[in-house]
């Protein structure tokens, strides 16, 4: 019987450990003013990173009354780019290869200057290969989320001007 007690704690122990190691993924959802003219894709796949880029992003467009669509990059195969002004993919690179979610939302958008693509990877230098988006890399450092969410709202905002 005291052995009965003894395992089930540790199942327990090691199913919270299970739980807690499971990949968080990005809940869809819509801010802003929902009749803005001004629409914006924004997809990520869930880290401390690039939440916290995604959350400086989506609060500064906001608050200047754009409408910002939040999805985890695994759901991009239900959204289309046509409805968005601007589309800001984050994606980490898997073996220096781009997220096949992402690289096949980006291979069926007709309008791929409206892309703006942020890769996280071990430092600046890689390059994405795909034609015709804009694209940012950056190490995936928490004191650096400031800057780059600056840039890509401001990559965001001059894809509205006139």
């Amino acid at each position: 019987m005291r052995r009965a007690v003894t395992k089930v704690p540790a199942l327990v122990l090691l199913a919270a450990l299970f739980a807690s190691c499971a990949l968080k993924t990005v809940k869809t959802e819509t801010f802003g003013d929902p009749a803005s003219r001004r629409a914006v894709l924004l997809a990520y796949d869930y880290s401390d990173f690039k939440a916290d880029v995604a959350g400086r992003v989506m609060k500064d467009l906001t608050g200047d009354g754009y409408r910002v669509r939040v999805t985890d990059v695994s759901h991009l195969s239900g959204e289309s780019a046509e409805p968005y002004g601007a589309v800001v993919l984050m994606a980490p690179l898997v073996v220096w290869q781009l997220d096949k979610n992402v690289r096949d939302f980006i291979e069926k958008s007709p309008d791929k200057a409206r892309i703006i693509l942020v890769t996280t990877a071990g430092g600046p230098d890689w390059k994405a290969d795909i034609k015709g988006v804009d694209a940012v890399t950056e190490a995936s450092v928490l004191s650096d989320a400031e800057a780059l969410a600056h840039t890509v709202t401001g990559k965001v905002r001059a894809l509205f001007e006139p």
